[in-house]
């Protein structure tokens, strides 16, 4: 987070500071697991898909967190919400160019995201995605 970021944990919104790559998908899905009990009260989801923790962000960029990992959020998180039918508002955003993330760069990204989200909600339609909750790296999409 930022100097000047303000943040008040409340019920039901949290925060959680990541400090390794490694653990980012899997933090991402135990929030998703632990909404599940209450997906059915779910009207719509709001779904800012930042690029702040790609490494190569000028601000909040995560060691090792690439465009492959960011991928993968974005199809966790798309599938999640089409496989359970829940509208999904969303936004592209975040990402600061700097030395090791240019403007071609960032716009990559982004495009990761409606990619991701046509994608997964097309193969839903289709009956192509297959779901693994359990292994997140192994959920695919054809």
């Amino acid at each position: 987070m930022f100097p000047t970021d303000h943040y008040q944990p409340a019920a039901p919104s949290t925060l959680d500071l990541v400090e390794s790559s490694a653990e980012y998908l899997k933090i991402i899905q135990r929030r998703l697991a632990e909404i599940e009990p209450d997906v059915e009260g779910i009207q719509l989801a709001v779904y800012y898909a930042g690029m702040d923790p790609h490494e190569g962000s000028a601000f909040g960029g995560l060691p090792g967190c690439d465009a492959g990992l960011l991928q993968a959020r974005e199809r966790l998180v798309f599938r999640w919400l089409a496989e359970r039918k829940i509208p999904c508002a969303w936004a592209i955003g975040g990402g600061y160019l700097g030395p090791d993330l240019d403007r071609r760069g960032l716009v990559d990204l982004h495009r990761t995201t409606v990619e991701q989200a046509a994608s997964c909600e097309t193969a839903l339609l289709s009956g192509s995605c297959h779901i693994q909750p359990a292994f997140f790296n192994e959920n695919r999409c054809e």
